[in-house]
């Protein structure tokens, strides 16, 4: 387990067509590949876990 503040690496395969767009967008709205992918994980990953706990009321 990891401290907090501390970051793992994590490596994804994607096609090419799909990191130009993500290069293409993140310049365009002043960011990094990286920050939007961790955005959008985190993003994902709460309403995971709302719907998970809709389901269950």
């Amino acid at each position: 387990m990891h401290e907090e503040g501390l970051s793992e690496r994590l490596r994804l395969r994607i096609t090419p067509k799909l990191e130009e767009r993500l290069k293409t967008w993140a310049e365009r709205n002043d960011t990094s590949v990286s920050q939007y992918v961790r955005q959008a994980l985190q993003e994902k990953i709460n309403d995971e876990i709302l719907s998970d706990i809709d389901r269950k009321l």
